[in-house]
């Protein structure tokens, strides 16, 4: 028996309100086995220099999410990369591709 596909993109929700990551740190990426793993980091004063009080100088990269997907989300996450960035250049917008 065939199961009828559904025609456009499916409605998106969000029930249970997942909260934005901030990142700015190192930004790893692992591909095993068709499955593309995207490891985000944020950069955070070392804390027992923070915590001393003393002024800080070392730093660490925390890891802050990790993404796991098949291979063919990523391309898709790097085709609409790809065209925002250039709409935001093309915009005249801050956006600069690297």
């Amino acid at each position: 028996m065939q199961r009828n596909q559904p025609i456009g993109p499916p409605a998106v929700s969000d029930p249970h309100k997942i909260t934005e990551t901030f990142v700015n740190g190192p930004i790893s990426l692992n591909i095993v086995n068709g499955l593309a793993t995207l490891t985000l980091t944020t950069i955070r004063p070392d804390l027992h220099q923070a915590m001393s009080g003393a002024q800080v100088s070392n730093y660490d990269a925390s890891v802050s999410a990790r993404l796991v997907m098949p291979l063919n989300m990523l391309l898709e996450m790097k085709q609409l990369l790809n065209r925002s960035l250039q709409e935001q250049h093309l915009a005249g917008g801050s956006a600069r591709p690297q």
